[in-house]
């Protein structure tokens, strides 16, 4: 006991020298690591950095590509410049916010000898630079239909008074023009893009070219012609469809829209069924019906069907009621609809003779519609087919009728549009008679304008407004007057633009997949360089 006491009591202080021997130790070290883990920060802190500008970089350049597959439409560059570098202005810059956290100023330059753009994009984030370098060859596919503002197969192209030919965008000039006969410019008209015409162009006094123009014959001014000038060229023929793709369309789309009506039950209305404001009607009706005369709506009672309704003669709605159909309907006689109600067809409804819309009732087409005689929708409203429409006669629209399209539309007689009516949809319209547009609406968006196809039938336009179509009428002579504006492109035999008219001409059209005679979709993108430099 006494021994183990002393052992103690000799090791007194030495706890203290070794926590001492400690202190000192981590003294020396924490400073080090305290130092190398504050470095460790600032390197990671400086990687996150660079890569995050790296990625800012090459996101600068997939942007470019981007927009080369797009053909530059409704991109401005810092300057105000429009589209695509070109031969005439042949540079770029764009500011891109936010990319990453990051700054991204975007050089883009084109390069006329090889037709290939190289792309400067520096992003700048937390006083870091980097910078990606690359070269880029876009090309697309093969020609299509629609590559041209203006196709005439066989006759004469001729402009007069102010009337013009443009693209959108304007810059480069991108509204092809060919002529199967003579390319006439008088009075002060112009044209913004490439030429050809088989038989010459005749240009007056201030009628400007601003692309090149080539022809097999001879050009009477071609100091009128910014670009290349070639006369005594071999002849060129035009993208078209043959007469079998044509005829095939036609019957493709006959057969898509026409149907045939359903067979109907029992008779369960041996007379005239009159639906009036008194006494109030029921609302629903749960059981196929068929009237053996009329079906007369003339209430504010909303009224729903929900089975089908076969109507021996004719379907008279003249009020402001809501009237929903959920099964099929006949009307072996018209379809008159006035007021300024809404009627809802959920399914599919055929017609035997005539449909009339007047007034400015909303009338919904949820399913397939067919129509054995002639199509009139005059004055208000909108007119939505979610389906195909089939038209054994005319279809004609007057007023503000506007017609929202989710299928294709077979016209057997004429398509007149009138008034500020409009057609909007990128769907096919096939029409076997003549076709006369007057319209209202640019319809900036390509995807939103509709195919129109006139095999044999003749084609005018005219008013003071603007037609949005695609059209394609092989045998019309087709005249543009007064100064009516189309947005979109046309083949037809000959054509003739009077006045202020103007054809504008989309540049992302002709890469409409949709569209028949499209070309090669398969553009192609070579990469030739891709460089990251500094940081």
């Amino acid at each position: 006991m006494i021994g183990i006491k002393k052992l103690i009591k000799g090791e007194k202080g030495a706890s203290l020298a070794i926590a001492l021997i400690f202190l000192a130790i981590g003294a020396i070290m924490i400073p080090p690591l305290l130092m190398l883990i504050g470095s460790g920060l600032k390197q990671g802190t400086t990687f996150e950095d660079r890569t995050g500008a790296i990625y800012s970089s090459d996101a600068g350049v997939e942007w470019v590509i981007n927009i080369l597959k797009t053909g530059g439409e409704g991109v401005t560059d810092a300057y105000g410049n429009i589209g695509l570098p070109n031969e005439q202005d042949s540079i770029r810059i764009y500011n891109l916010s936010d990319l990453n956290g990051s700054t991204v100023e975007v050089t883009l330059t084109y390069h006329d000898v090889g037709s290939y753009y190289n792309v400067i994009s520096t992003a700048s984030l937390n006083g870091k630079s980097i910078t990606t370098q690359a070269t880029l060859k876009y090309q697309l596919g093969g020609g299509s239909v629609f590559d041209n503002a203006i196709t005439s197969l066989d006759g004469d192209v001729k402009l007069t008074g102010s009337s013009s030919v443009i693209s959108d965008p304007r810059n480069p000039p991108g509204a092809m023009v060919y002529s199967g006969g003579e390319l006439i410019l008088t009075g002060s008209s112009f044209i913004e893009g490439n030429v050809y015409a088989d038989d010459g162009i005749d240009l007056g006094w201030s009628t400007p070219i601003t692309g090149d123009a080539v022809t097999p014959a001879d050009i009477n001014r071609p100091g009128n012609i910014s670009g290349t000038v070639t006369t005594g060229a071999a002849p060129q023929l035009p993208n078209v469809l043959t007469d079998a793709e044509i005829a095939a369309i036609v019957t493709d789309i006959q057969n898509e829209t026409a149907f045939a009506a359903f067979s109907p039950g029992a008779i369960t209305r041996s007379s005239d069924w009159n639906i009036k404001y008194y006494p109030v009607p029921a609302s629903i009706y749960y059981t196929a019906e068929r009237i053996q005369r009329d079906l007369n709506i003339n209430t504010d009672t909303p009224l729903t069907f929900k089975s089908s309704v076969y109507i021996g003669r004719n379907f008279n709605h003249n009020n402001s009621s809501t009237v929903t159909f959920e099964g099929p309907v006949v009307i072996l006689g018209d379809l008159k609809v006035n007021g300024s109600g809404h009627i809802i067809f959920k399914n599919s409804v055929w017609v035997g003779g005539n449909v009339d819309l007047g007034g400015s009732v909303n009338v919904e087409f949820e399913g397939k519609v067919y129509v054995g005689g002639d199509c009139k929708w005059a004055s208000g409203g909108t007119v939505p087919l979610g389906d195909t429409l089939y038209v054994a006669g005319d279809l004609k629209t007057t007023g503000s009728r506007e017609v929202d399209l989710s299928g294709s539309i077979f016209v057997g007689g004429d398509l007149d549009l009138a008034g500020s009516s409009q057609i909007i949809g990128a769907e096919t319209v096939v029409v076997l008679g003549d076709i006369d547009l007057t319209g209202s609406t640019k319809l900036t968006d390509v995807n939103e304008i509709p195919f129109i196809l006139s095999p044999t039938g003749d084609f005018d336009m005219s008013g003071s407004s603007w037609v949005s179509a695609v059209v394609y009428a092989p045998q019309a002579d087709v005249s543009l007057n007064g100064g009516v504006n189309l947005y979109g492109a046309v083949v037809s035999n000959s054509l003739t633009i009077t006045g202020s008219s103007q054809i504008q001409y989309p540049t992302s059209l002709s890469t409409r997949t949709d569209l028949p005679g499209g070309g090669d979709s398969n553009a192609t993108l070579d990469i030739l360089t891709w460089t990251v430099l500094g940081g």
